[in-house]
């Protein structure tokens, strides 16, 4: 019989992304209020993946204006 050896990777805070807010109705997946059209939750999770890039894109931004500038310099 052979050993199988399973490894997870340890687990670290990534703080490049917001990750979003948790609230107790996000556990009761049957619940819709007043929004019949569409789940809370997964509008709430689109809206912190929307927020995560648009921080992504002026990340981005900044760094290219940072070389421009850098380059504009010498």
């Amino acid at each position: 019989m052979t050993n199988r050896n399973y490894y997870t990777p340890s687990n670290y805070a990534d703080h490049s992304t917001f990750g979003g807010l948790i609230y107790y109705s996000d556990f009761n997946t049957t619940y819709r209020g007043n929004d019949q059209h569409e789940s809370s939750i997964a509008r709430r999770i689109m809206n912190d993946w929307k927020f995560d890039q648009d921080c992504e894109r002026d990340a981005e931004n900044r760094d290219n204006q940072k070389k421009h500038e850098k380059k504009g310099n010498n």
